[in-house]
């Protein structure tokens, strides 16, 4: 084999890896602080959302890989910063949240008992105690936005940027969100 098709085929396998987003490994969603979220759970989770949801009004077009993969990334971030903080989240604050945020007759409602759903909302119910704690003032906020910032998180180009002001992936936000799971938990804190 010649060397000008040794080097075309090498130029050809660098363009594909480039084009595939694969600055880390093939079946990496997203890593966090060395966490590494797998499109294999990302996709069967959010395949699984969408079964369970497909007859919620509201849920057509529901971005549920984007859903799945942000709530999974601040899940990770939120229970090492917390832990940080010495702040213990227990299911029993969970379920406290999850009552408070959704109607009991709705279907949302019922994927926290759900055991295949329950896990991609962890990061979404953490993110609203967040709120709620450092709304009500009993949370050292300028300690948690540090932490925070202190984070590593890196996406597979494939699923958007993480946006780290924000924390939510800033290519996945959908024009018109649709859904009760449709709005992320904004993230901000109070003056």
């Amino acid at each position: 084999m010649g060397l000008k098709k040794i080097l075309a085929g090498l130029v050809a396998v660098v363009a594909l890896l480039g084009m595939s987003g694969c600055s880390q490994s093939s079946n990496t969603a997203a890593t966090v602080n060395g966490v590494v979220i797998t499109e294999e759970y990302v996709q069967s989770s959010a395949r699984y959302l969408t079964e369970t949801l497909s007859s919620e009004p509201g849920y057509a077009n529901f971005d549920f890989v984007g859903f799945v993969l942000r709530n999974t990334i601040m899940e990770e971030i939120l229970s090492d910063t917390l832990s940080q903080m010495g702040i213990t989240v227990t299911d029993q604050n969970r379920e406290q949240v999850w009552n408070s945020l959704f109607d009991p007759n709705s279907l949302t409602y019922k994927l926290w008992a759900d055991p295949k759903a329950r896990p991609t909302l962890l990061g979404y119910i953490d993110l609203a105690m967040v709120q709620t704690s450092a709304q009500s003032g009993n949370l050292d906020t300028d300690k948690l936005v540090a932490l925070i910032d202190a984070v590593s998180v890196s996406v597979n180009p494939r699923y958007g940027q993480w946006d780290s002001e924000s924390l939510n992936l800033s290519s996945r936000v959908a024009p018109d969100p649709v859904g009760t799971l449709a709005d992320p938990v904004p993230f901000s804190i109070p003056a």
